[in-house]
């Protein structure tokens, strides 16, 4: 019994000796407010242009948000010159069901597509613009994409 209450002492002035900085922190699941910005395929990227168009995916009510570096918009068509595809529900909220995400390496000809590990987060939605954020990680490819973007919403 002496062992037991001794022990118990012990393992009381051990966790008593913590101070705040030993304290582990989560990340957070807010996505920040920062440009968007990541990694598509070892190159860093943060977005410049883009365009979002409506569409059913998978017999959902979606918004197709397609981003790149560069200053393009609704004029551009089809998906080269577009690294990153987000495609979420069409409607104001945080999103983390009915999402995808496709990164492209233009260079290699390839892309990955997935599922998991995405949060579209819609703020606002008139007729020509999206406003949003999102967050958008591939952990075996090492492409991610996070934080706040606006695009034209093209017809």
């Amino acid at each position: 019994m002496k062992k037991i209450f001794i022990l118990v002492l012990a393992a009381f002035f051990a966790v008593s000796c913590l101070d705040d900085s030993d304290e582990i922190t989560l990340p957070s699941n807010e996505i920040t407010n920062s440009l968007a910005s990541g990694t598509v395929y070892g190159s860093d990227f943060t977005i410049g242009g883009g365009k979002v168009q409506a569409t059913d995916f998978f017999d959902v009510p979606s918004f197709r948000f397609w981003m790149t570096e560069e200053a393009l918009g609704c004029e551009t068509l089809g998906f080269s010159g577009f690294p990153i595809v987000v495609t979420s529900p069409n409607t104001v909220g945080v999103h983390t069901v009915n999402t995808y995400a496709t990164f492209t390496d233009a260079e290699a000809d390839s892309f990955i597509s997935f599922s998991s590990d995405i949060t579209v987060e819609i703020i606002s939605i008139t007729d020509d613009l999206v406003v949003g954020k999102v967050r958008a990680i591939d952990s075996f490819t090492n492409n991610a994409i996070e934080g706040r973007f606006e695009l034209p919403l093209c017809e």
